[in-house]
């Protein structure tokens, strides 16, 4: 073989080798970004959950203030209440939005369900806190506002499914996000017993009567929850490299 024909034998080697590495290399960066993206989508899709289940949560300080107003409720704590309503309204248009565009697979359908359930829990539990509030105030008695709070409580946990199912897509689509993932749920989860600790005082406020035993174990119970995760959330943000935002809203 001549030297000219073999040097453009190793020409054409030279190339495909290049060519093959570079095509590799854009397969590898073509997943790295498919996974990044569906990472994102993910974690934005955590957050509609997350923000649903916060604004259930919020709802229920307007709520329990006009159970223990006169009737009817000043204008001030009707508006405050009105607005509530309307951040977890608006929450749970874009979270039922983006289930009803998921997968039909069993987890997604799952987490759909629950939703719906939510969403049928959440009107039942305000239309009974109305019903109450209509009422005048000397004729609540501590057991119906206890039960409107519960009512109220009890709408948060049916959306912990779509919380579930976002973080683990995010967790999979990018595992470096599992500690941040786990952090989100962790202070959403503080965010809502620190909200049910002020419930707890309600019906004893609106009464002006002593905590019954019942109401002082659910407080004590509360706060220990509370104290856990506010620790929990402390070590994990104490850790080298945590982001300074984190840092600041913590």
């Amino acid at each position: 073989m001549s030297l000219n024909r073999l040097l453009r034998l190793l020409a054409i080697l030279l190339t495909l080798a290049t060519a093959l590495l570079v095509g590799r290399i854009a397969l590898v960066e073509s997943r790295n970004q498919a996974l990044a993206n569906e990472g994102r989508v993910a974690v934005a899709d955590l957050r509609l959950a997350l923000v649903a289940a916060e604004m259930v949560s919020r709802e229920r300080g307007p709520t329990n203030g006009v159970l223990g107003d006169d009737s009817p409720p000043q204008p001030q704590r009707r508006d405050r209440l009105a607005e509530a309503r309307g951040r977890t309204d608006a929450a749970f248009a874009a979270l039922r939005r983006m289930l009803a565009g998921s997968p039909a697979d069993a987890r997604h359908q799952n987490a759909a369900q629950h939703f719906q359930q939510a969403e049928g829990a959440l009107a039942t539990a305000r239309a009974a806190v109305d019903a109450l509030v209509a009422q005048p105030k000397a004729q609540r008695t501590p057991a119906q506002i206890r039960q409107r709070v519960a009512d109220m409580v009890a709408v948060v946990p049916l959306i912990a499914p779509s919380i579930s199912l976002t973080a683990e897509e995010a967790q999979q689509a990018l595992p470096a996000l599992g500690d941040d993932v786990q952090g989100a749920r962790m202070a959403a989860e503080l965010r809502e017993y620190a909200g049910l600790l002020g419930s707890h005082f309600t019906a004893a406020l609106t009464a002006q009567q002593p905590f019954s035993a019942d109401e002082r174990t659910a407080i004590d119970r509360t706060r220990g929850r509370i104290e856990q995760l506010r620790n929990l959330l402390d070590l994990r943000l104490r850790t080298p490299g945590t982001a300074a935002p984190a840092q600041q809203a913590w």
